[in-house]
């Protein structure tokens, strides 16, 4: 439970900044080349479709999304992190960003 509210806690502290832009941009990293991408390309495409029906409705705190993907060519190793998205560990099976 602690470690719980610990997470919810530092990523509230994550989201602070992003709140204070204009456009709150999503970083996100997907394999669009390489085996995978015919499973995360179409991906990308519906984050950037839910982002545009969520800027249509007014935005998120009327505030503008932006999703940044970002190719790691299916290659964990010869991928390093862009340093212009940081990461923040998410999920257990992968990561997402957000940078103002």
């Amino acid at each position: 439970m602690r470690l719980v509210a610990t997470s919810i806690v530092l990523s509230l502290l994550l989201l602070l900044p992003a709140l204070g832009a204009e456009t709150i941009k999503i970083g996100v990293l997907y394999n669009l080349t390489g085996g995978m991408s015919s499973i995360d390309a179409p991906a990308l495409n519906g984050a950037k479709l839910q982002a545009k029906l969520i800027n249509e409705k007014g935005g998120l705190l009327g505030k503008e999304l932006e999703v940044i993907g970002v190719d790691t060519k299916t290659d964990q190793k010869a991928f390093p992190l862009s340093p212009r998205v940081p990461p923040i560990p998410c999920c257990p099976n992968g990561w997402a960003t957000i940078c103002s």
